[in-house]
């Protein structure tokens, strides 16, 4: 480290105090500006912190350098007056800075490897009383938090190591591994909840997370299903997974609600559907009535009634690791040829030449290895935005559709609540079936123009695979 260029004769020491620590004035680190000087012959040295005209703390060296010129120069000036006060002044600030460094120094602290499990301890009444899921992903965001400062800042051990030029590093970080906006202020407004919520057992004076701005959120939905894949995603499920499905697509419900569905939710004879959505139950408490399409009617009649639960392996799974059922949505729709990840990003299908997946011997689907980060373009919430898009197609109300898949916004929850229940039925009643029978199309000319129909919506990508497809079915048909 260069050395620090000495002061003027008579102008006093100016140093940096960090935690108790002392360095030079030119110190790149974070820390508060103090002086050591002399107020006139005869008034010995007096050290202080430097503060501004509320009292604050001055951590900036020009304001720093125009503190000192005003508390030194008026001893320079001979105004003995001003220089005693400046000395009671001074002592009653150092005073009050042993006072505070003390009390400090008899705080532990909390060890940055250890301090999710003290916020987990904490009494609910003192931090939200959050649910095991949400939980389990905040310790996901502290413990990247952790892995990152522990190899990049290995100095900073504890809580009140962590500086606001930590706290901007890591949340560059955040952005500059890709991800979004939202998730970036999520990740940050964990670790700005774990600070304030051990703030005293941690012996923390101020939050090094105060002055992050919020990252930009740009959304990126996921893409709808085309008609060709919604039936092959269908006709290739099995087990649970077919009426998971079939919940999304013809109820529009999300993941966690489709999961989670309870026998008492149904009402046979109605044939509605009564729930509340996961996503506002703490905030509205709003039901949302589902009439339940009759493919979805077939399927869920078919279920054994034992239990809580519709779906009791996969309420299991969800409860326990909701990553699963994700990872098994994603699986089956790339084992159908669907790329679940957007264009140009990591993870995508290897393909032959006529658009096809490329399998393995196994019949595994081969992802080809890109070298960049995937983007989810695909995955169940695919299926929300297909039930909106059939609604719509069907010449639906955009009223009668909101009304169906629910809203987060209180305001307009309040808007749906006039939607008769005939309009609703008429709605789901007028989807197309995805699920029913062996997924062939009727014989006859009328089989032939809506097959036609469908094919003339789809993509490039979707018409090469179903032209694959039926190459290879006709290359197995006898004669």
């Amino acid at each position: 480290m260069a050395k620090q260029k000495r002061s003027k004769r008579g102008m006093g020491h100016l140093f940096k105090m960090h935690l108790g620590k002392q360095h030079p004035a030119d110190w790149k680190g974070a820390g508060a500006f103090w002086i050591n000087f002399s107020p006139g012959k005869g008034c010995g040295r007096i050290v202080q912190a430097l503060t501004d005209a509320d009292g604050k703390a001055i951590t900036d060296r020009a304001q720093a350098e125009q503190a000192r010129m005003k508390l030194v120069g008026a001893g320079l000036a001979g105004d003995r007056v001003e220089a005693l006060r400046g000395v009671l002044s001074s002592k009653l600030a150092t005073a009050e800075t042993d006072l505070q460094a003390a009390r400090l120094e008899s705080v532990p602290g909390v060890k940055i490897a250890d301090a999710f499990d003290a916020y987990e301890r904490t009494p609910r009444t003192m931090r939200p009383d959050s649910g095991d899921a949400t939980l389990e992903q905040y310790a996901f965001q502290w413990g990247r938090f952790a892995r990152w400062i522990g190899e990049n800042h290995p100095e900073a051990v504890t809580l009140r190591d962590v500086t606001e030029d930590h706290a901007a590093a890591y949340a560059a970080d955040l952005q500059a591994a890709g991800l979004s906006g939202g998730t970036v202020n999520k990740h940050v407004g964990l670790l700005r909840l774990v600070f304030r919520v051990l703030r005293k057992q941690a012996g923390i004076t101020a939050d090094p997370w105060g002055d992050i701005r919020p990252a930009k959120h740009r959304a990126k939905g996921r893409r709808e299903l085309s008609t060709v894949e919604l039936r092959r995603v269908c006709d290739e499920a099995s087990g649970e997974l077919r009426p998971l499905l079939a919940l999304g697509l013809y109820t529009g419900m999300r993941l966690a609600d489709c999961a989670l569905l309870r026998w008492d939710e149904i009402d046979d004879a109605q044939g509605v559907i009564m729930a509340t959505p996961q996503k506002t139950a703490r905030t509205s408490g709003k039901q949302v009535r589902l009439p339940i399409h009759a493919s979805l009617r077939e399927i869920l009649q078919a279920l054994p009634r034992a239990g809580e639960y519709v779906l009791p392996e996969t309420a299991t799974d969800y409860q326990a690791r909701r990553d699963y059922v994700t990872d098994k949505i994603q699986r089956h729709f790339r084992a159908c040829g669907i790329d679940v990840h957007a264009a140009g990003t990591g993870g995508q299908i290897e393909r032959d030449g006529a658009g096809a997946p490329v399998r393995d011997d196994a019949g595994r689907v081969q992802i080809v290895d890109t070298g960049k980060r995937a983007v989810v373009a695909v995955g169940f919430h695919s299926l929300r935005h297909s039930f909106v898009s059939m609604c719509r197609a069907a010449g639906v109300p955009l009223s009668v559709v909101e009304s169906l898949v629910g809203h987060s916004n209180p305001n307009m929850t309040r808007l749906y609540t006039h939607t008769s229940g005939g309009a609703a039925e008429q709605a789901i009643a007028g989807l197309p079936s995805f699920t029913g029978g062996d997924g062939t199309p009727p014989e006859g000319e009328n089989a032939l123009t809506g097959v036609l129909e469908s094919l003339a919506g789809l993509s490039t990508a979707d018409l090469r695979a179903v032209g694959a497809r039926v190459k290879k079915l006709l290359a197995t048909r006898p004669g």
